[in-house]
């Protein structure tokens, strides 16, 4: 794939996912630091839109293996999935990012990917309630992977100051899935007493803390 046209690059990320379909599961567990290095770079180089959706269905498949995750964080997946998101207007596209980017933040290693990059928690955060109901849910399931696992003194402040505090209190009070209203739930207990004294809070905020 490395030398080939971007259509003929297209194709086989597309033969790739059907061929996914056909693998038995314990063979996935075989695939290579290269294989996810041409999906994360298919991803990277924007070859089509077809080609996106198929590298993202093909990831979403072979990191369900913690293995297989921690190649495609290693490929530089996390990052990349953070700069498409930020661009990405399309609903069903940034539904699937976010699929994908919660499958890699059940590592350790994907959520200091995502609290590494600049606009990692601002942009899982602006997502929320803006794509879809499946959107929202694995949105707030990478902050909560982010609170549980990465909740440094800075990392909380940024949460405030980005607005993932204010989505999440949002969350609370709008129509949404009973699991990802519990999710925000347990989110905010975790950090509340730092939030309650945050003047990035406001006073309603305070409240539902």
């Amino acid at each position: 794939m490395r030398r080939s046209s971007f259509q003929a690059r297209s194709h086989a990320v597309q033969l790739i996912k059907l061929a996914m379909c056909l693998i038995r599961p314990e063979k996935l567990l075989n695939l290579g630091d290269g294989f996810f290095e041409e999906m994360v770079k298919a991803l990277r180089d924007r070859i089509s839109y077809e080609a996106t959706a198929a590298a993202l269905r093909v990831l979403n498949t072979a990191c369900r293996w913690e293995p297989n995750a921690a190649r495609a964080v290693d490929a530089g997946a996390v990052a990349v999935l953070v700069d498409l998101l930020l661009d990405e207007t399309e609903k069903r596209a940034s539904e699937m990012m976010l699929v994908v980017l919660d499958v890699l933040c059940r590592g350790e290693r994907g959520v200091s990917e995502v609290v590494r990059h600049a606009a990692g928690v601002a942009v899982v955060s602006k997502k929320i309630l803006r794509v879809t109901p499946l959107a929202t849910e694995r949105a707030v399931r990478v902050l909560y992977s982010i609170a549980w696992r990465a909740a440094s003194s800075e990392v909380v402040e940024e949460m405030v100051e980005v607005g993932a505090v204010a989505k999440l209190c949002v969350l609370l009070n709008v129509e949404c899935g009973e699991r990802t209203r519990e999710m925000a739930k347990a989110i905010l207990g975790m950090h509340s007493t730092v939030w309650r004294s945050s003047p990035c809070v406001s006073r309603a905020q305070v409240r539902v803390l």
